[in-house]
């Protein structure tokens, strides 16, 4: 589903929620109907769903999908991902969620959701790569409270259509 904030348990998430919400788009800016949008994340103590021996939040799902509307609108429940470390230090990531979407034709395409003002995003090894400063700030999402009192933020995601 596209609530990640419950566990297979009944069990609430740790941490904040938020509300992640957008189009899928094609280049020309035609909406995308019926495509399938995936993402995952890890939970409020770091870990993802698939890592062995690691301390879980029991209430998080960890993945959800979400099949677009005729405006090729999506939306998650999910919480504010965490800054993470693997390998001693080696490899730090700033906060962020997987997304992977599949339109109804054509290759799917898989990105990263990225947060505006994470102290982390300047040194992150993927954020930091985008030269292009403009297309850098199209990847940030702004979480603003909405009129549910969460915090949301919009990402919408253009894709090459075959």
């Amino acid at each position: 589903g596209n609530d990640l904030t419950t566990g297979p348990n009944g069990r609430r998430a740790e941490g904040d929620t938020i509300r992640l919400t957008g189009r899928v788009l094609d280049r020309s800016g035609s909406t995308i109907a019926g495509a399938k949008v995936e993402i995952w994340q890890v939970d409020a103590r770091g870990h993802y769903v698939v890592e062995t021996g690691a301390d879980h939040d029991p209430g998080f799902a960890g993945y959800g999908t979400h099949v677009t509307d005729a405006e090729g609108a999506y939306a998650f429940t999910t919480i504010r991902p965490r800054a993470y470390g693997r390998y001693a230090g080696l490899i730090q990531r700033t906060a962020h969620i997987h997304m992977r979407v599949w339109p109804p034709r054509g290759r799917p395409l898989t990105t990263e959701v990225w947060f505006e003002g994470e102290p982390g995003n300047q040194s992150d090894s993927f954020v930091s790569r985008i030269s292009d400063l403009q297309l850098r700030r199209r990847m940030l999402v702004r979480l603003e409270p909405n009129a549910e009192g969460l915090r949301a933020g919009v990402f919408d995601v253009v894709i090459p259509v075959a």
